[in-house]
């Protein structure tokens, strides 16, 4: 066997291991493409389009020519270039709708090529995308503290991990704003820490700090409110007493006034008996 006829087997041979490692690729699909999951299932695409070697097959500018000749393209007798390139293409569709949920397929069953999948895909979620970020931006601002500060935080995250899912993850400065503005005068002292330094705080630094503020408003809450039943008990208890002796001295004051009544009378009937007698 001559050097030549060792080349060519040795190319074919490592063309059948790049097609046997892509036809093993296919069915190992962690996450399949929904309406919700557009950018991580990207980057699965992604990784496994690169580790197979088939970016080129995401530009139509890099099909090779299908024919060599006018007299080819009317026989139909393509290149062995593109016969190649062909069969990858298919493998990478093949793993294009293997990695798609079934419901949502039927956006790329008219798709011809690997990179008209990729197209449509891109142009489809690029609206929605934007649409949805939008929404959920509207949404976090309509969030307020409710409960516990762990509720509230947890509120806030699933929205803030939407818009990551989405592409779009919020900077140090907006995820700042999104907790303080849903916060009330209770935490004024945190607000103006936390504002002070949102170009650098971190999302755990926030979260920590603020369950701390959370805990001094619980405690000077319980202080204000043991001082209140205090007061008020101290004035229950003056408020009994000063009715007590009001009612002590209206049982009195009829008794009172009945003798003065009485000795008045006395006094005056004494005295009318002793006008009509000669001194």
């Amino acid at each position: 066997m001559d050097d030549t006829s060792v080349t060519v087997t040795s190319a074919a041979a490592s063309a059948t291991t790049t097609n046997n490692a892509v036809r093993t690729s296919i069915n190992t699909v962690a996450l399949k493409l929904d309406e919700n999951n557009f950018i991580p299932w990207k980057r699965q695409a992604l990784a496994f389009i690169k580790s197979n070697g088939l970016k080129d097959h995401l530009n139509q500018k890099k099909i090779p020519c299908r024919y060599a000749s006018e007299e080819d393209r009317i026989a139909d007798n393509e290149t062995q270039k593109f016969l190649e390139w062909e069969q990858d293409d298919q493998f990478l569709i093949s793993w294009f709708f293997a990695s798609i949920d079934p419901a949502f397929s039927s956006q790329v069953t008219n798709c011809e090529y690997a990179y008209e999948i990729w197209n449509n895909l891109e142009e489809y979620f690029a609206k929605r995308l934007k649409s949805k970020v939008k929404q959920l931006k509207a949404q976090i601002k309509t969030v307020k503290l409710q409960g516990s500060a762990t509720e509230y935080m947890s509120r806030l995250k699933k929205i803030t991990n939407a818009l990551s899912t989405l592409g779009s993850p919020l900077f140090s400065e907006e995820f700042v704003d999104a907790i303080t503005q849903g916060l009330n005068e209770d935490y004024s002292t945190f607000i103006m820490m936390i504002s002070a330094k949102a170009e650098s705080v971190t999302e755990s630094e926030v979260e920590a700090q603020l369950l701390s503020q959370e805990e001094l408003v619980e405690r000077f809450k319980k202080i204000e409110l043991g001082t209140i039943q205090v007061n008020l008990t101290q004035g229950g208890e003056s408020h009994s007493q000063v009715r007590s002796q009001h009612y002590q001295h209206k049982d009195q004051s009829p008794m009172s006034y009945n003798s003065q009544y009485n000795n008045s009378q006395s006094y005056t009937n004494s005295y009318n008996q002793g006008r009509g007698q000669p001194f």
